[in-house]
Formats: C-alpha cells, structure tokens, sequence
C-alpha cells in the first residue's frame, strides 16, 4: 500500500499542537497506515461488486441507496477492530434526489472481521448532506443519538461537487473535518472499538466513493 494522497487532520496534523506534545512525550505513539484504497476500474470492491467509472472518467465505488430503503452501509476488510483510527474518504454524488447523505464509520463493534460487508446496528458516523450540511452521530439500533445535529457548514461542497471527509476517534473524542476544515468536535464514551467504513442516506441517492484510507493511532 502507498501513503494516502488525503489530507489528514486531527492526531496526524502537526497544527494539533496537544497532540505533537503526546507524541513527544510517549515516543512508543504511532500512527500506521492500515488501508489506502483507491478503487481501480475493475477491481474487486469490498462486498462482492466492482470498480467503475463515472461519466466524467473518474474511477470509484458506486453506492446506491435502494429506493425501499433509507441507508446504506459498508465496511472494508481490515482485520483486526481498532479503537483510535483516523479515517478519510473522498466521495461525489452522481444522482439522486436533494437531501442525500454520505459519510464516514468507526468504531463498528459488529463488523464481520476480515471479510467486510454491512455494519451492524451500532455504530459512530459523521456524514454532510448535498445541502451543504454537517453532523456527527452514534447510531443505535434503529434510530441516531445526536452528538452534533444537523448544520449548515460552508466548508462543504454542495450538489455533486466532491467533497474529502476526515473522522478522527481518539479515546472519547471524535473530530470531523471536510475539505480540511475542522466542522464538529464531539465527546461520547458509549463504543470503545470496532470496524470502519462509509454510510449513504436517502432512497435513490447515488454516490461514488473515490478513494478511502485507514490509518490506526496506537502503540507501535
């Protein structure tokens, strides 16, 4: 796997200054990168389909919401569940009616373990909606615990502009970026691990991921 293209933010940005002091303090830090996936047309995608292109040329993972449905997720396989990670993705709409949704995973405590597939029903998630709005969520069973509600963040890029999300959980602390923007903070202790992956909202919304990366923050 080659370094991620991503920006990344949060425990991996040298602008966190509280964090850079961790590290210097507690040499045994480290940060590794555990997925860099970049969707080759063609290739075998996480559940079974297939890599394509968009019509503009661009390559992805194409995910529809079914129109029966409200949400779609899934998870990469990434072996071991992991507590602290940062993770980052870049995703475009192609389609689908306004309000759509797409955004990140972690700490999935019912991921299937090196297969991939669908997260469970528990769950952290920070998405942006087409609308230009932002928020960060535990998911829990069949409903959404609000950490942050939704809000509108100038940071996002509306319609089907490609917007890169970055979702750092470190401990307690969950911290969302778009478009390398810090757009939310939140504190919640209710899921202490799990597996990563990304989510979409809406019946009929259709989304291409672009590229996704992984990266643990733990021990060496």
């Amino acid at each position: 796997m080659t370094s991620s293209a991503l920006p990344t933010h949060g425990r991996l940005a040298r602008a966190y200054s509280a964090e850079v002091a961790e590290l210097l303090v507690n040499p045994t830090a480290a940060v590794q990168l555990l997925l860099d996936e970049r969707f080759s047309p063609g290739g075998q995608a996480w559940t079974g389909g297939h890599a394509r292109e968009d019509g503009s040329g661009a390559s992805g993972y194409r995910l529809t919401v079914e129109r029966s449905r409200e949400l779609l997720t899934v998870c990469p396989p990434i072996g071991t569940l992991r507590r602290d990670v940062v993770v980052s993705a870049a995703f475009r709409k192609l389609d689908g009616p306004p309000g759509g949704t797409y955004g990140l995973i972690v700490r999935d405590p019912g991921a299937a373990v090196g297969g991939g597939g669908t997260a469970s029903n528990r769950f952290y998630a920070a998405r942006v909606s087409d609308r230009g709005e932002i928020g960060v969520w535990r998911r829990e069973s069949d409903h959404w615990v609000d950490l942050v509600p939704w809000m509108t963040s100038t940071a996002v890029h509306q319609g089907p502009d490609t917007n890169v999300l970055t979702l750092e959980v470190v401990g307690a602390r969950l911290t969302f970026v778009v478009n390398g923007v810090v757009v939310a903070t939140a504190r919640d202790a209710a899921l202490d691990s799990g597996g990563v992956g990304v989510c979409v909202g809406g019946p009929g919304n259709d989304v291409l991921l672009r590229h996704f990366t992984v990266h643990s923050v733990g021990q060496a």
